[in-house]
This record gives C-alpha cells, structure tokens and sequence, in this order.
C-alpha cells in the first residue's frame, strides 16, 4: 500500500454515517415508513462494514475483504429500499407534491438540500478521478471524499431539520 489507512480516516468515516443515519431516521419516523427505514439501516450497515474494513486496514493492516466487497451491494438495496419507500409515501398519501412543493424549496431548506445534491454529485467527481484500486489502497482519495461527504451529508440533515421546522414538525 502506498498510504496506509489510519485511525483518524476510519473516525472520519463514522461522521457521514452518523450524519446520514440521523437524517435518515427523521425521515423514517415522521413519514413511518417502515420501507424506507428498512433501506436506511442496509445502508448504514453498509457504512459499518465499511468503517470496520477501514479500522481492520488500520489496525492490523489486515485486509478483510469481505467487509470491503460487502459495501456496494448492501448500499445499492439500501438505496432501492429507501425509493420504494419515497414512492410508497406518495401513493399513500403521507406526502404529497404540494406538501413537498411547500416544504421543502423554502428557504433555507431548498439551499441545504441543493448543496447536499451537489456535494454527491462532486462524490461522483472525486470518485472517478481514482480508479478502485487506489480507493482500496490510498488513504489520499478516501480524506477527500470523506470532506465532500461531510459536506453532502450535514447539508442533507440540515435541509431535513428545516422542511420539518419550516412543516411545524
């Protein structure tokens, strides 16, 4: 490995999860939505074994695998999940366009949610500036992307914190 993992990237690493879970979470339950919460907690296990991949590497310089390779499809049901459930909270009537429309493009919600979109959409940027095999092996590509989604992911709660202030929730 050219840079090692340490301690202090996998810590980081904990942060947009827990920022993510917290947003996911009060999603989940003003909305009830058992579906999208079932999709925020495979993603946020994702997360985990990701962390714990990034410990492993850091610690003991082991690579378990598993955890790494683990990631991407717990992320992509998780992802799946949390669509069918926005879709199920639609068609049930817990939302709806003109709630959405009222809520959430006020400001300053609209702001932290458009600076969320564009901190995923840098993700995607810095993601195919390095090829997997450095994301795997140098800690350089995985500190900037652990900045951009800081970034996206306290934007997102921040936006959430303020449709449900703007909502009165």
């Amino acid at each position: 490995m050219s840079k090692h993992f340490t301690v202090p990237l996998a810590l980081a690493d904990i942060v947009p999860v827990v920022l993510f879970a917290a947003t996911t979470a009060i999603i989940t339950v003003d909305t009830q939505n058992a579906v999208f919460g079932a999709g925020a907690a495979f993603s946020v296990l994702a997360c985990v074994f990701k962390i714990l991949w990034k410990f492993s590497m850091a610690l003991n310089k082991k690579d378990f695998r598993t955890l790494n390779k683990l990631f991407v499809p717990l992320q992509l049901i998780g992802f799946l999940l949390m669509m069918i459930g926005i879709l199920t909270m639609f068609v049930s009537g817990t939302v709806t366009l003109p709630w959405v429309r009222d809520n959430f493009i006020s400001v300053p919600a609209i702001v932290f949610l458009c600076f969320g979109i564009v901190g995923l959409c840098l993700m995607g940027v810095v993601r195919n500036q390095y090829s997997k095999e450095e994301f795997d092996t140098d800690a350089a590509p995985n500190w900037i992307a652990e900045g951009v989604n800081i970034f996206a992911q306290a934007s997102f709660l921040m936006g959430i914190l303020f449709v449900r202030l703007h909502a009165g929730l």
